[in-house]
């Protein structure tokens, strides 16, 4: 795209008289190609970051037919490890060193909380009798992008309708590390009194919160002996009360 033109110019007379001059045009491209870049987008940690799936750029030229078009990315990091930016910038060249550059910007996110593995069996409400209490079962989390999750667990027992009963609801609160948060619920309910025929027996997990006393009708003395409307009761292993 870029030569010279030596143009020789003569002129003559009637006579054959003759004179020359000489014109010369030098013919250049200093112009870049025009450069259309794909759309700015944002889009999940899972998704694909390629050009296949976020566009390739395209350039025309007034002189060359098929200027070249490359790609550089620079990522900076956002706030957490799956939230992060992607400068993709792109650069056009015709046949005689023109360039163009633009940017493309792609914004990745992480917007999706942490889940329960596949396969892992948990029941949210469990009733049982109070010498039957499970124990808190293993749960495994997963996350779409994170592999380091913080998992917080807390167990709370309180104390029921005032007839003794009571429930243990256990919690676990799931972060990935990105904000997303999923919170996991369990709730025991716990029958305190069972009556039969033949006997009828008071307990308490170890772990419960509240005063026995509101659970029986009587007093206790200082021998450690329950006086209630159903008889006498004393304490077997700290948390049975058999009449």
């Amino acid at each position: 795209n870029t030569e010279t033109i030596t143009r020789t110019w003569t002129a003559t007379d009637a006579c054959g008289n003759t004179s020359t001059a000489t014109q010369t045009i030098s013919v250049v491209d200093t112009t870049g190609p025009e450069l259309t870049v794909p759309e700015n987008v944002t889009i999940e940690c899972t998704e694909d970051t390629s050009t296949a799936a976020n566009g390739v750029a395209t350039a025309t030229d007034t002189c060359s037919a098929t200027p070249s078009i490359v790609f550089n990315d620079v990522i900076t990091n956002g706030d957490c490890p799956n939230n992060f930016t992607i400068t993709r910038t792109w650069i056009a060249t015709d046949d005689c060193g023109n360039e163009t550059s633009a940017d493309q910007i792609i914004t990745v996110v992480d917007t999706t909380a942490p889940t329960l593995a596949d396969g892992i069996d948990f029941d949210t409400n469990i009733s049982v009798i109070c010498d039957a209490i499970p124990e808190a079962p293993a749960l495994e989390f997963v996350d779409n992008c994170s592999t380091d999750l913080n998992i917080s667990f807390t167990e709370n027992s309180t104390q029921g309708n005032g007839s003794g009963d009571f429930e243990i609801v256990r919690t676990w609160i799931v972060d990935d590390g990105c904000g997303n948060e999923e919170t996991f619920t369990q709730v025991v309910e716990v029958s305190v009194n069972t009556f039969s025929p033949i006997d009828q027996i008071f307990c308490i997990s170890d772990d419960v919160d509240f005063n026995l006393f509101s659970a029986l009708t009587g007093d206790v003395d200082t021998s450690g002996t329950w006086t209630v409307s159903s008889g006498n009761a004393t304490i077997v292993n700290g948390s049975f009360f058999n009449p």
